[in-house]
């Protein structure tokens, strides 16, 4: 008889298991079993009801499920903060770009937003940054244009282009004047980001040592802003973390 085995292991219930006894149970199973990708498990939950079915199970069995599906959960967590701030340091990284260009009084300071979202994409896959889909250039043009109060977007055919309006240059060259006390403001707030980072961000040791322990000793934070240091920031390059950059890095995070 299927009752007489565990619902999760299948082997003999022997003397010592539980029997479901509340609804919120089949919920919390099934919850766990689309977390871990578990065909079978939700193969059979798609039978019906795990109390309806007076489903039997050892309580080793369910903690093991439980357990795994929260590790799991904490590493998809810790994948979309570290995503988060790497999306964060390409973005300011883009900025970078649109003011170097704007800058330079030889180029005309028109992007289009398909070179922009070219440029972001191939830095967020130079950091590791796997995208299952296609970036959101909508969502990427409202971060940009955040940034940018003097930028506006214009449709020309299929393109979209983003250029500064040119009855605000006066607007524009003030916010472009070298300001000690707001350059003062910037690096004293860079200085307290990347020192929340470097002391929240730990990593045991777990026995053995990977290939990546040496890139992985350093957040990605401190890694980057010691690169732009020495390299200035290029998104429009592929960025190669240097041995310098590495060695910089350790020695900020080891002696602070």
């Amino acid at each position: 008889m299927r009752n007489a085995l565990c619902f999760f292991c299948h082997q003999d219930l022997g003397q010592q298991y539980h029997q479901v006894q509340t609804l919120g149970m089949d919920k919390h199973v099934r919850q766990a079993a689309e977390l871990l990708e578990d065909t079978a498990l939700l193969a059979q939950l798609s039978e019906g009801d795990m109390m309806a079915r007076e489903a039997k199970y050892h309580k080793r069995c369910l903690t093991f499920l439980y357990n795994s599906a929260r590790a799991v959960s904490e590493t998809e967590k810790r994948g979309t903060t570290y995503e988060i701030v790497v999306s964060s340091v390409v973005l300011a990284e883009l900025v970078s770009y649109i003011e170097g260009t704007t800058d330079d009084k030889i180029s005309a300071p028109v992007f289009k937003l398909s070179d922009l979202v070219k440029l972001y994409t191939q830095r967020m896959k130079e950091h590791g940054i796997k995208l299952n889909q296609r970036v959101h250039s909508t969502r990427l043009k409202e971060r940009i244009l955040a940034q940018f109060p003097n930028m506006q977007e214009h449709n020309m055919g299929r393109d979209i282009i983003l250029a500064f309006e040119d009855d605000k240059g006066d607007a524009l060259a003030k916010a472009c004047e070298y300001d000690h006390d707001n350059d003062a403001v910037h690096l004293l707030r860079a200085a307290q980001i990347v020192r929340r980072d470097m002391f929240t961000e730990g990593q045991g040791f777990t026995g053995s040592f990977s290939d990546k322990c040496q890139e992985n000793s350093v957040s990605t934070l401190l890694m980057t802003l010691v690169s732009m240091i020495l390299e200035g920031p290029s998104i429009d390059s592929p960025r190669q973390r240097s041995a310098a950059s590495l060695t910089i890095a350790q020695l900020l995070k080891y002696n602070s």
